[in-house]
């Protein structure tokens, strides 16, 4: 059974009373949810990214999730991406190919700001 929890409580704003600086919000969550209940706070969204996807999924979806949680970062500052727990399984390359893909998203965005 679910926990119930006080009416008109946010459970993010309860984090934040227990000093907690990082929220997660896995891939299966509604992000939405997370964004507006943490707009008035400090607290960073960890916004997770499919792990099965980093361990054996195609490419081009890898690349289009990290560049949604890319574009919920840049649309509110407090968002950072995350990866959820990836397995042992995980080819090392495909974990340099994620590193590589986050880097070449951040370098565009940093060049696209130079030119603003």
């Amino acid at each position: 059974m679910p926990r119930q929890r006080a009416a008109g409580r946010n459970p993010i704003s309860e984090c934040v009373l227990t000093s907690a600086e990082i929220v997660l919000s896995d891939f299966a969550s509604n992000v939405n949810i997370f964004l507006k209940l943490a707009k008035d706070t400090n607290v960073l969204l960890r916004r997770n990214i499919n792990p099965i996807l980093i361990e054996q999924g195609p490419e081009q979806d890898l690349q289009m999730q990290i560049k949604a949680v890319s574009q919920l970062s840049a649309d509110h500052k407090n968002v950072i991406i995350g990866t959820g727990v990836i397995s042992y399984n995980t080819a090392v390359e495909r974990v340099l190919m994620l590193k590589d893909m986050c880097l070449r998203l951040l370098n565009k965005g940093e060049r696209d700001q130079e030119t603003k």
